[in-house]
This record gives C-alpha cells, structure tokens and sequence, in this order.
C-alpha cells in the first residue's frame, strides 16, 4: 500500500496519457512505479479489490500478462507493460480500481 501512496502521482498522469506518451511513460518509469502496478496486479487477481463488469471485460483477455507481471522482475514487468498492457483502456481498467480506494 506504501508503494501505491508514494507512486500515486505517477500512477494518475500514465492514466491520463495518451497512447504514446504511455509507452514513452512506461519506458521511463522508476522501479517503484513498476512495482506499484505489479501491486494493483496482484489486487485485482487476488480479488482484494472489486473491479466493474466492463473493467473485468477489459482485463479478460490480458490474465495471463496479469499473472506474469504480478511475480516477474521489474524489466519483464516494463517488457510486458510495453508489449500487452499498454493501451491506456487496459492500463486504466488495472490502475483505477486501486487508486480509488487509496484515495
């Protein structure tokens, strides 16, 4: 929860962004940012926190790139990031859930 607080800003601006400035986001991203979304990964697997129906439309079909960033290092996290979540539909249906009940 730590993590999430401290990346929060971050977190809110990559939500925002558009496609490629994502990506460009992603790329520069520190490890605890990284991290944080592996966090909100492991929530929303664990059923820790509750996602809408059109949420979990969203993320159906990325499960096994949620699994695999919720356990990977940060680079395979960044790789995974960049190559499958990066659309900011699926990145803002993995972060906003969580970041809701940060507030």
């Amino acid at each position: 929860m730590k993590r999430l607080l401290k990346s929060k800003a971050h977190l809110k601006t990559m939500i925002l962004a558009k496609p490629k400035a994502l990506k460009s986001l992603v790329r520069l991203a520190p490890i605890r940012v990284l991290l944080a979304i592996s966090d909100c990964a492991t929530n929303i697997l664990c059923g820790n926190v509750a996602i809408s129906a059109s949420q979990l439309k969203t993320l159906g079909p990325h499960k096994k790139a949620l699994r695999f960033i919720q356990k990977a290092s940060v680079e395979s996290i960044r790789g995974h990031l960049l190559s499958d979540l990066a659309t900011p539909k699926v990145f803002r249906a993995l972060v906003e859930p969580v970041l809701a009940i940060t507030l």
